[in-house]
């Protein structure tokens, strides 16, 4: 699990739920629907169109509901309240794990991606074991500082930008990822406006641009996206980014 996305908050909760009544990842699903709904397996019910008799039932019953229903909203607050237990594990065993054999070891934690609510939603779970806050996202900084300020209040942890550039099209790059600039005039002048005013905040101390070179569309796997890099494809630096 490189990055916490959408698709990750939907797809653990649905994929654990629906395993057999002994897998670990089931017993902890049912005791956080037990405590989500105070015990009251009829309100369960009542989300699910479900006619289980207790959480035990719950606990046996195997692909019981495969899909996740967008439009309702309790399902996804469960969902989410499930997330957060298993990032929390995941997080705690990771970490536990590195510190039993180095416990002097930076221990960063996945890349979030702040372009969905991911980021806001665990946030207050993850800082709880990483020594930073490590995210991605593309944006200009009127729009990432928002986020900023959140964030800086949720937690005390030093903040870095590990995934972020500002593109533009070119021959080789009819469909740049991030925000795409109208030249390489405004890809400096948008990379020198996020640099200087985030690095203001005393929280913020890292940003990696993503990448160094320019990944065209001869590229494997880049047919459909591309990235624009701080060197050319043939190596040479693009001045105005240096």
């Amino acid at each position: 699990m490189n990055r916490l996305t959408l698709f990750a908050r939907i797809g653990w909760p649905r994929r654990l739920r629906n395993l057999h009544a002994d897998a670990p990842g089931k017993r902890a699903y049912v005791r956080t629907m037990h405590d989500v709904y105070r015990g009251q397996i009829s309100d369960f019910n009542a989300t699910y169109g479900m006619q289980f008799d207790s959480f035990d039932a719950l606990q046996t019953a195997q692909d019981w509901r495969l899909h996740t229903d967008l439009s309702n909203g309790n399902e996804t607050r469960d969902n989410v309240e499930f997330l957060k237990k298993v990032v929390a594990k995941y997080y705690q065993t990771a970490r536990d794990a590195i510190r039993r054999y180095d416990p002097n070891h930076l221990f960063v934690g996945d890349k979030i991606n702040a372009n969905t609510d991911s980021l806001d939603t665990v946030l207050p779970v993850t800082s709880q074991f990483t020594d930073l806050v490590f995210y991605q996202m593309y944006a200009r900084y009127q729009v990432q500082e928002p986020g900023l300020d959140r964030w800086s209040k949720i937690t005390d942890k030093p903040l870095i930008n590990g995934d972020s550039a500002f593109t533009m099209i070119t021959d080789s790059m009819p469909r740049p990822y991030g925000p795409v600039a109208d030249n390489l005039r405004q890809r400096a002048d948008w990379t020198n406006e996020l640099f200087r005013p985030a690095f203001e905040h005393p929280e913020f101390v890292g940003w990696h641009y993503c990448g160094l070179i320019d990944a065209s569309n001869l590229v494997p796997h880049k047919q459909d996206r591309q990235h624009s890099g701080l060197l050319d494809g043939y190596g040479e630096a693009y001045l105005l980014l240096r």
